[in-house]
């Protein structure tokens, strides 16, 4: 995928977005990117990353969000779902901390055990981003 590419599909994806965010939450590292483009196109000054790091069929919060989230609107994001494990943990951790949790990400993979709220896509393969 080509950087051109990628910004149009997140404008899309921006589009499908329901409800105004107070703040975006990345999945790092994936989410880094998607989350600064959402967070411009939704005006939303507010943006943090979590990271969760995923040992096979469980994963662990690696990182906090040392500002309160509770009773916040959180969109969590991330640029692709592969199972689902780091973005279940991370959608728990949120709403443990009293927030009010949406997920978006580009595209999920067809054997992905988490489907988010906001997506474009379902692919059978992984693509690769220009970052990477």
């Amino acid at each position: 995928m080509i950087w051109q590419h990628f910004v149009e599909e997140m404008s899309l994806l921006a589009r499908r977005i329901e409800g105004q965010p107070d703040i975006i939450v990345s999945l790092v590292p994936g989410g880094m990117v998607p989350a600064q483009l959402l967070a411009c196109a939704l005006s939303v000054n507010d943006i943090y990353g979590l990271t969760v790091s995923n040992h096979g069929v469980a994963a662990r919060l690696e990182t906090k969000i040392l500002e309160s989230v509770a009773e916040k609107k959180v969109l969590l994001v991330t640029d692709l779902i592969e199972s689902g494990i780091r973005m279940n943990e991370a959608k728990g951790y949120l709403k443990a901390q009293g927030a009010e949790v949406k997920t978006a990400c580009l595209y999920i993979l067809a054997n992905a055990g988490f489907k988010p709220d906001f997506m474009l896509q379902e692919l059978g393969y992984r693509i690769p981003f220009p970052w990477e």
